[in-house]
C-alpha cells in the first residue's frame, strides 16, 4: 500500500481532484484533504511513524545480538584452542566490531523493504503557512488511474510517497 501526498494552494482544485478520483475507481476513504482546521493531529495519527521507530529499534538489537553470537563463538573457540587471554580478548572485540558492521551493511542494503520519499516536518511546515494537503491511499494497481487524474493539474506538487504494509 502507498500513501501520495499532494500539495496545492487552491482547495477547489483539490476537491476537484477528489471528485476525479471517486470517479476513476478511488473509494472516499482512501482520499483525504488535510487543511490547517484539521491540522497536524491528523496527519500523526495517519502516518504510523511510531511503528517505524519501534521496527528500527528492534531490528538494530538483533544485528547487536547476532554480532555478540558470532564474538562468543570466537572467543570460545579460542578459549579451547589455548590462545592467551589477552589476545583473545583483543581478538573479540575486534571480531564484535568487524561483525556488528557486517551485519549493520547487511540490514541496510538487503533487509530494508520500506521505500520513503517522505518528510513530514516539510509537509507540516506547508500545512502551517496555509497550504493544503492532499493524501490518497491505494493499492499498486492503482498506479493508472492517480498518474491519468494528476496529469491533468499541474498546478499541483507531489510532495512525497510513504510505502506501507
Amino acid at each position: 500500500m502507498k500513501r501520495y501526498f499532494y500539495i496545492g494552494d487552491n482547495i477547489d482544485e483539490l476537491k476537484l481532484i477528489s471528485v476525479e478520483l471517486q470517479s476513476a475507481g478511488f473509494a472516499k476513504p482512501q482520499i483525504h484533504l488535510i487543511n490547517r482546521t484539521k491540522g497536524k493531529r491528523y496527519l500523526d495519527s495517519i502516518t504510523p511513524f511510531n511503528h517505524s521507530f519501534m521496527h528500527t529499534l528492534f531490528k538494530d538489537e538483533i544485528i547487536a545480538f547476532l554480532a555478540f553470537l558470532a564474538t562468543s563463538a570466537i572467543f570460545i573457540s579460542g578459549y579451547f584452542m589455548q590462545v592467551a587471554f589477552e589476545q583473545l580478548i583483543i581478538l573479540s572485540i575486534l571480531a564484535f566490531l568487524c561483525f556488528l558492521s557486517i551485519f549493520s551493511f547487511i540490514s541496510k542494503g538487503l533487509l530494508e523493504f520500506e521505500g520513503n520519499e517522505f518528510d513530514q516536518t516539510s509537509i507540516k511546515e506547508q500545512i502551517e503557512i496555509g497550504r493544503h494537503v492532499l493524501l490518497v491511499e491505494m493499492s499498486d494497481s492503482q498506479d493508472l488511474q492517480l498518474g491519468s487524474v494528476m496529469s491533468d493539474h499541474p498546478n499541483i506538487e507531489r510532495a512525497g510517497i510513504h510505502k506501507y504494509s
